[in-house]
């Protein structure tokens, strides 16, 4: 039978802090491949050549706590200049990690006296990311 990850086990980090980002409520990965296409004018069908690119982004939620590695998340878009990318560790289960350096690209806080602060952060990879016992 398959193994099962349960997102409660997954958590988020930055490599400077060594820290998680608390009270993450799921973040998400997407890792893009782009194709080569040698295609010319009067070409019927695509003619893939191989690999291209490959590009990653992502998003996390958080529930607002005021953490450290929480309001540095949102100062690398508040900041004057801003911030040339943090380290991450996205941790899936126990050993199986995707680190990589992402950059974020805005966040979006809400606020209401119905529920908890919570913020969404998206981000974009810089360079490769690494995946360990995936």
């Amino acid at each position: 039978m398959a193994t099962v990850f349960q997102g409660y086990g997954g958590s988020l980090a930055w490599v400077t802090t060594t820290a998680t980002v608390g009270q993450v409520q799921g973040w998400s990965l997407t890792i893009n491949q782009e194709i080569a296409d040698a295609s010319g004018l009067g070409d019927k069908w695509a003619q893939p050549v191989g690999a291209g690119r490959g590009s990653w982004s992502g998003s996390m939620d958080v529930i607002y706590a005021g953490t450290t590695n929480q309001v540095s998340v949102i100062n690398q878009v508040l900041a004057t200049t801003p911030a040339a990318g943090a380290t991450a560790v996205f941790t899936v289960a126990a050993s199986q990690t995707i680190t990589g350096i992402v950059i974020i690209t805005s966040v979006n806080v809400v606020h209401r006296t119905d529920t908890v602060c919570k913020i969404t952060a998206d981000f974009v990879g810089q360079g490769e990311p690494v995946g360990v016992g995936l």
